[in-house]
């Protein structure tokens, strides 16, 4: 929930939110919470609901607005989230120059 603005068509909803994918999950009686996996990154992001259950990839370029928001039609209640930022897949030659070689040889 973003500024307790549940639905996504409420003109309230933070812009660019409201992505062009959707899909269904079927709960089974049994599951009493929803997990959600979701990787972003500079070219897409891609979200895994129940394990893998139902997964989706969105093409997502960079932007200095990204943000993230969970939204419900119905009442819930968020038990727990948590979020990572990755370093840079680039490193300087010197890195590489510096990283021993797994055949046990001199550099």
């Amino acid at each position: 929930m973003t500024n307790g603005v549940k639905n996504p068509d409420d003109p309230k909803w933070p812009n660019g939110t409201h992505g062009g994918t959707s899909d269904t999950l079927k709960m089974s009686p049994n599951d009493k919470s929803i997990t959600i996996h979701v990787y972003v990154d500079n070219i897409f992001s891609e979200a895994y609901w129940q394990n893998g259950c139902v997964a989706m990839t969105i093409t997502t370029g960079a932007t200095d607005e990204a943000s993230m928001a969970v939204g419900s039609e119905q009442d819930m209640i968020m038990n727990y989230a948590k979020a990572w930022q990755v370093d840079s897949i680039w490193v300087s030659p010197e890195k590489v120059l510096r990283t021993p070689r797994l055949d046990g040889k001199p550099i």
